[in-house]
């Protein structure tokens, strides 16, 4: 519920993965979903700043040239590294902000800042990480999320 309206109703799981909109995106998952907004479209590639994102085949024709749109990536689809990664995916740039050990999983959640967006990432908890360290962030564009910035609703 949202200003006393049913946004979404489903299993926990379905609203984790198939949000309609960013409120829902936002509201469910530990950590909740990060939410890098401030990008608009332009040809095959969603442009957040001086950073080219790929669109996924599936967005293309869901999209328009100088539409807005908010991207939302979930901490499991972000892959920490202190080194370059050799993927196909989305490399970004960051500065470790704070660092969360998960001892279950095996993993540290890294809350990293890159410009003027902050998200998180998973790393093996074994990575010896400090505040304030450079970091690549890997991201796989296909598990991105998309939504129309001025209606929220996804794309």
């Amino acid at each position: 519920m949202h200003d006393g309206r049913i946004e979404q109703t489903g299993a926990y799981q379905d609203l984790i993965e198939n949000p309609v909109n960013m409120f829902v995106a936002g509201f469910f998952g530990v950590p909740l979903m990060n939410v890098l907004s401030g990008g608009s479209i332009s040809g095959s590639n969603l442009v957040l700043d001086e950073y080219l994102i790929p669109l996924p085949e599936r967005v293309h024709p869901l999209v328009r040239n100088d539409q807005l749109v908010t991207i939302g990536i979930r901490a499991e689809a972000v892959t920490v590294s202190t080194e370059t990664q050799s993927t196909n995916g989305i490399q970004l740039q960051g500065e470790v902000e704070a660092l969360e050990s998960d001892f279950v999983h095996h993993v540290q959640l890294v809350h990293i800042r890159t410009g003027r967006w902050t998200y998180s990432g998973h790393c093996p908890i074994d990575v010896k990480l400090q505040i304030g360290q450079r970091v690549q962030a890997g991201i796989d564009p296909e598990r991105l999320y998309f939504f129309d910035s001025n209606s929220g609703l996804r794309i």
